[in-house]
């Protein structure tokens, strides 16, 4: 997977399923493409890498490609401010092949297509079991700052990135339902694990 770093940081929320159909399609992009394709997924592989998904997910395929493709993330500009991008432009679920033919929305070619600089890449095997979306983001974010080996960040801010505003009002929620999950999600699945030292402001 190779994402600009804008995308990795973009605020956005979705289901691990609607997560596992857009790494999907990043894997298909060529670091020599000009242009997206139309991207095709196979059901029995989200299933193979979800590990003991349901057979359930064909009839359940409607509904979430009916929710992604209303999906869109808010990107921060340089310039202050931000912009509103969907992830996909088009959906064709084609039940009796057991395939999604998905298309990404073209506002996303800066972010996804000739990165020369401030990217990041990563072997999606170490995220496709993962059970929550939002261990998926944590691993993405914290992968972003690998090489220094320390990332700093706000709870409001990782809210943000995480789609999770007006939600977890305590600290202490959203520390045992998101943060103390994806640090054991990471432990079992990933190539990389992080710990928490908590900062107070003074």
């Amino acid at each position: 997977v190779v994402k600009d770093n804008k995308l990795i940081n973009a605020h956005y929320s979705m289901s691990v399923l609607e997560m596992r159909l857009i790494l999907a399609m990043v894997v298909q992009v060529h670091k020599d493409d000009r242009d997206f394709k139309t991207y095709k997924v196979r059901v029995r592989d989200l299933m193979d890498a979800g590990g003991g998904m349901s057979e359930n997910i064909y009839n359940r395929l409607d509904v979430i490609t009916d929710q992604l493709i209303k999906r869109y993330m808010r990107v921060p500009l340089d310039e202050g401010g931000f912009a509103k991008i969907g992830f996909v432009s088009k959906v064709e679920y084609k039940k009796r092949k057991g395939m999604v033919e998905l298309r990404f929305d073209p506002d996303l070619k800066p972010y996804l297509l000739q990165l020369k600089e401030q990217f990041t890449i990563y072997d999606i095997r170490n995220v496709l079991s993962l059970q929550s979306s939002h261990s998926v983001r944590i691993y993405e974010l914290l992968k972003q700052f690998e090489r220094i080996g320390e990332r700093t960040i706000e709870v409001e801010r990782l809210k943000e990135k995480l789609g999770l505003i007006g939600k977890y009002r305590s600290y202490y929620n959203i520390k045992k339902r998101v943060i103390l999950q994806a640090q054991l999600e990471m432990q079992k699945k990933c190539d990389n694990s992080f710990q928490i030292e908590e900062l107070k402001e003074v």
